[in-house]
C-alpha cells in the first residue's frame, strides 16, 4: 500500500512540475513579447464629427471613388480580363495560393 501512495504522490509531483512550468513559460512569453497596437486613434475628421455626432465620412481613395484601377488578370481558361469590363457589375476577385491548404480545398 505505501509504494502505491508514493506513486501517487511522484505522479502529482509530476503534474504540478508541469503545470507550473508551463504558467512560468506562459507568464515569460506574456512580459517578454513586443507591445502589440491597440486601437488606431480616429483621423481628425471623424474625431471632431464624434464630438458633434455628426456622421463621419471616409477620406476619398481610389478604392472609394468610383474608378477601378487598370488591372487585367486571366481567368482560368488563360483569357485576359480587364476590371473595366466589370464596371457596374458586382465582381468577387479570390486571390489563392497553390501553397495554401485552405485555398487549396476552397
Amino acid at each position: 500500500m505505501k509504494s502505491g501512495a508514493r506513486a501517487s504522490a511522484s505522479a502529482l509531483a509530476a503534474v504540478a512540475v508541469v503545470l507550473g512550468a508551463g504558467a512560468a513559460g506562459f507568464l515569460l512569453h506574456r512580459m517578454t513579447r513586443p507591445e502589440e497596437p491597440g486601437l488606431r486613434p480616429l483621423p481628425a475628421t471623424a474625431q471632431s464629427a464624434a464630438a458633434t455626432g455628426a456622421p463621419a465620412r471616409p477620406p476619398q481613395t481610389a478604392l472609394t471613388s468610383g474608378k477601378l484601377p487598370e488591372v487585367s488578370l486571366p481567368d482560368l481558361k488563360g483569357v485576359t480580363h480587364r476590371l473595366s469590363d466589370w464596371q457596374g457589375r458586382p465582381l468577387v476577385i479570390n486571390f489563392w495560393a497553390s501553397w495554401c491548404e485552405p485555398c487549396r480545398r476552397e
